[in-house]
């Protein structure tokens, strides 16, 4: 069962930082402890900059003496949920606005997104004053959001619930106002005893009105080829993936693929299935390093970059067409490493059958390369890692594994 507790002042960066795409702050609600109930409903367009507006917006309620609840996750002190909100008659000045640094943020912007927040702050006043609600006497909650790695389980419901708990103890008969973004969110605020006050919706173009749209699904599919990179093989490599702004590794892909969720469902399966993806888990130039620490660092790090992206990229595994591996050592850097080696590639394959790739969709290319060896050396060094290092590998890849040997004396 999830707890609740007021954020501490060391915690402004980690809300900041986790919640906040995900906090719902766009459409206006008020809600009352009488019989009459409303709801005022206003879309805005979210932005990434919100995420710098609210890491200073925390230190801007706490000197104006608001308050910032969290939830907390059972058996964690990790915040999972939080709810910033003003007391009746309380509202933030022009001197707290620079000294908590929100107006800093706020000037630090583009003069785009500077007026579009002061259009969209006026917009709100002004609808106020149709409306004829005097939100400075009521609660007002600014933001309301959940840490998205764990969405889905309530914990904003359930903080929002004990907020308003709380607030009918201290302020009974006080209305609280709150705004949201969609239509999901506005039923779960109703279940709470939130009516619908007053809608507003923005000029934008969505993609069902699109001309895009109106296009047959095979010329859709056409245009898709053209702007997505040509097919070929696509290297696996240290900046495949990237830091999402949640902290988590995110896949590298086509800008067109992150214009709206359409054309992303649409033209990312494409993407996976029109290319072969390669990964060199050892390149040729570290035949030359017989540093032992060197030569292991290496190997694990470029093990643990194609994990990643095996990670990553799951949900896509099943149209990718091929996954080359080449795993190439010079036969005395494999000597210095041979235990963790042999360890690292058992791994591997194991790896490989769990994300469903097999024989013919995967293709591993081992290649030693043995300098100034014998062809009886060269058969014998092959007969021990087949018997040995790639032991396992082999069980569960037999096919999809090519033996190459290279030497230099006849």
């Amino acid at each position: 069962m999830a707890t609740f507790r007021s954020a501490r002042d060391d915690e402004d960066e980690v809300l900041g930082r986790g919640h906040q795409l995900g906090a719902e702050r766009f459409r206006t609600v008020t809600r009352n402890t009488g019989d009459t109930i409303y709801i005022r409903v206003s879309v805005t367009r979210i932005c990434d900059t919100y995420v710098r507006f609210d890491r200073a917006l925390f230190p801007l309620i706490r000197k104006i003496g608001g308050k910032t609840e969290v939830a907390l996750a059972p058996g964690t002190d990790t915040p999972v949920a939080v709810c910033c909100f003003l007391p009746p008659k309380l509202r933030p000045g022009a001197y707290f606005l620079f000294m908590s640094g929100w107006l800093s943020v706020l000037l630090a912007q583009s003069v785009t997104t500077t007026y579009r927040f002061q259009r969209g702050y006026l917009k709100g006043e002004k609808m106020w004053q149709r409306l004829g609600e005097p939100v400075d006497d009521g609660t007002y909650v600014l933001i309301l959001g959940t840490d998205p790695r764990h969405a889905g389980h309530g914990y904003a419901g359930k903080l929002l619930q004990h907020v308003l708990e709380q607030h009918e103890k201290a302020h009974p008969g006080v209305p609280v106002y709150l705004e949201t973004a969609t239509d999901h969110a506005q039923r779960v605020y109703e279940r709470l005893g939130f009516q619908e006050m007053w809608r507003e919706q923005e000029k934008q173009q969505k993609m069902d009105q699109s001309p895009l749209n109106k296009l047959p699904a095979e010329l859709r599919n056409r245009i898709y080829e053209l702007v997505l990179p040509r097919p070929g093989p696509c290297q696996i490599r240290k900046t495949i993936y990237r830091k999402s702004i949640y902290g988590e590794q995110e896949a590298e892909q086509p800008a067109m693929t992150r214009t709206c969720r359409q054309i992303r469902h649409e033209s990312l399966t494409m993407f996976y299935a029109s290319r072969d993806f390669c990964v060199n888990i050892i390149e040729p130039q570290d035949s030359t390093c017989y540093y032992t620490n060197l030569v292991e660092r290496d190997f694990q790090q470029k093990i643990s970059i194609f994990k990643t992206w095996l990670e990553c990229t799951r949900t896509h595994h099943s149209a990718i067409q091929l996954l080359s591996l080449r795993i190439e050592m010079n036969e005395r850097a494999f000597r210095q490493v041979q235990k963790g080696y042999r360890s690292a590639t058992n791994e591997l394959g194991h790896l490989l059958l769990q994300y469903g790739f097999q024989h013919p969709r995967l293709r591993i290319t081992i290649i030693t390369d043995a300098e100034d060896s014998s062809p009886q050396e060269r058969r014998a060094h092959r007969q021990e890692l087949l018997q040995h290092d790639y032991k396992s590998l082999l069980e569960v890849h037999e096919k999809a594994v090519i033996f190459v040997s290279r030497g230099y004396h006849q």
